[in-house]
């Protein structure tokens, strides 16, 4: 870009000068090399100088577009001041929504409600940032926009959770939850579902999180089956149950179609999303009306209730198959039923970053024991990993001889007791035990991570 700007000048160029101005401040923005700072001040140099040429007055669908660019500029600088920052990052969202209004660019007037619930959270404003993730998501849903919608869901989870506005918190990131199932429902590779799953780890913590905060531990527990049960379904898949090729041919067919109308709306999708990219990528010459979103928005909606339709017939046929496709949701009643006794409880564990929570579900009854300070990394990395399954690990070790092999296993062996020992304290099982588990006589253990 700045070699074309070589031949790209001012004067005997404008249009194509601002061009590549908005161009060079792009990839300044997302620059990795160098000093972070620097290149986004970069950046809003070269989109500022873009306004010399691109004005409200005479092309204003560019000039907007480039309001937005310093906004997401300001919004992500770390050069100066925070709080100036986000200041300057809401004065150029607000003059980009004097053209880019819900009416007319419904794309854009989301991803903009977005940045400026951002910028608005670096304020300390967190009722007007949630105002604004809450406008975005009216546009950008978990079926249109499946990727938008996580991430909004998600910045809106975590700024209420910050706020420490536990309801609020549990409303945007059970939005991002349905945007990641969608999400990872047309995950093209078994690595991308995978992928896709890492993304969103976080959220189904925070809000687990939320809901015990909350006092609602039917969700979470819910929740943490919801994530569990997706995951296995995705195994499932990895391991085609359906090797030998014993399926019936109306098994096959209602999968074939299944399979066709995925891919149906995976292309509307990829459309729609390219179109917006190209049009990110440049500064804007193309008017994305409302007229064009509600007609998407149709297509992919019938789309995906011709697909469940299509689900629905193979679970009838098939109900191994449908889970492999298609997993349903969790609840807390059917899980309460498959407790034959009074005296028999589930143990379900579940860490999130900070702590460990061990629900025990009765016939009946749902409550929680909480382990504070118990997160990934002090419980599952520090104790489990390191102080256990590494020697365990390294007695495996092929390259090693067979003496040191053996050797290692006994050390291993003989750190099973004192291991066992820090784990109970670190988990409070007699506190366990006394608090919540009067009168069970069977216990079924759900671990999580390495507590299996």
């Amino acid at each position: 870009y700045q070699a074309a700007l070589e031949v790209r000048t001012r004067e005997a160029c404008p249009q194509d000068w601002a061009i590549t101005q908005n161009s060079l401040g792009n990839a300044y923005s997302s620059r990795v090399r160098g000093d972070r700072a620097e290149n986004l001040e970069q950046a809003i140099q070269c989109y500022q100088a873009a306004l010399e040429v691109r004005t409200h007055e005479a092309s204003p669908e560019q000039w907007a577009m480039l309001q937005t660019n310093l906004g997401n500029a300001y919004c992500k600088s770390c050069y100066s001041d925070q709080v100036e920052n986000s200041q300057q990052a809401i004065h150029y969202y607000q003059a980009a929504l004097q053209v880019y209004t819900h009416e007319a660019f419904p794309e854009q007037w989301a991803n903009i409600q977005n940045g400026l619930g951002l910028a608005y959270r670096k304020q300390g404003q967190t009722a007007e940032a949630i105002a604004c993730f809450r406008s975005a998501l009216k546009i950008h849903t978990s079926i249109a926009n499946p990727a938008e919608c996580l991430r909004t869901g998600k910045n809106f989870g975590d700024t209420a959770l910050e706020a420490g506005q536990w309801s609020e918190a549990i409303e945007g990131y059970g939005v991002a939850i349905e945007a990641v199932e969608i999400s990872r429902s047309w995950g093209s590779t078994d690595a991308r579902r995978q992928e896709i799953l890492k993304e969103a780890v976080i959220v189904y913590m925070n809000l687990v999180q939320a809901c015990i905060n909350n006092g609602q531990l039917d969700n979470a527990i819910e929740y943490i089956e919801r994530s569990r049960s997706r995951h296995l379904a995705d195994l499932m898949a990895s391991n085609n149950l359906y090797q030998g090729g014993e399926l019936s041919s109306e098994v096959q067919h209602y999968l074939q179609q299944y399979e066709s109308l995925q891919q149906l709306i995976d292309q509307e999708r990829f459309s729609n999303n390219s179109d917006n990219e190209r049009e990110l990528s440049r500064i804007g010459t193309r008017r994305s009306d409302r007229a064009a979103l509600e007609a998407y928005n149709r297509t992919v909606k019938s789309l995906e209730a011709e697909k469940q339709q299509i689900w629905e017939q193979l679970r009838r046929l098939d109900p191994v198959l449908a889970g492999q496709v298609q997993v349903s949701a969790s609840n807390l009643g059917r899980m309460q039923q498959l407790i034959d006794h009074r005296t028999t409880a589930i143990l379900s564990f579940y860490t999130t970053r900070n702590d460990t929570h061990v629900f025990v579900v009765r016939q009946n009854q749902i409550t929680c024991h909480s382990c504070l300070g118990q997160g990934l990394e002090t419980l599952h990395d520090r104790l489990i990993a390191d102080k256990w399954l590494r020697l365990y690990a390294a007695s495996c070790d092929p390259t090693q001889t067979k003496q040191e092999q053996n050797q290692l296993k006994t050390a291993w062996i003989n750190k099973f007791s004192p291991f066992l020992t820090e784990l109970a304290q670190r988990l409070q099982v007699d506190r366990l035990i006394a608090q919540h588990l009067s009168g069970i006589e069977e216990l079924i253990l759900v671990p999580h991570l390495y507590l299996h």
